[in-house]
């Protein structure tokens, strides 16, 4: 339960601060609370905001292609951003935070963005 409010916490300071993620905090929310409360995971389905992307991966591993491209750009922003500013005499630094970079873009991207059909038909039932 404390592990899922204070990711839940980040998440929504992610919402506000442009380098900290907002997605996989609040997919360790629900990851968290549906272990530990009915009621707070469905809370968490339940919201506006934060339920339909919870949703989407608990039923399918869907990540929308909106937010594919959203983390994508993101993410290599700001990594591009410390490996032109930081020393060159920390090349093998910056090889890491490239690399890193690009194998959780192959991740991300590896996932479907959108139900197939048939998973989708049954959902709706």
């Amino acid at each position: 339960m404390i592990l899922g409010g204070i990711s839940l916490f980040l998440g929504i300071l992610g919402v506000f601060l442009p380098l900290l993620p907002t997605t996989p905090f609040i997919l360790l929310t629900a990851f968290c609370w549906a272990r530990s409360s009915e009621r707070f995971h469905t809370w968490l389905l339940e919201n506006k905001h934060f339920g339909p992307m919870v949703h989407n991966w608990e039923t399918n591993r869907v990540i929308p292609i909106k937010m594919k491209w959203l983390s994508t750009i993101m993410m290599n922003g700001a990594i591009m951003t410390t490996v032109f500013t930081m020393p060159n005499d920390r090349w093998w630094l910056k090889l890491i935070m490239i690399a890193i970079s690009i194998f959780t873009s192959i991740w991300i991207w590896s996932f479907p963005h959108e139900a197939e059909e048939g998973v989708e038909a049954e959902v709706a039932k």
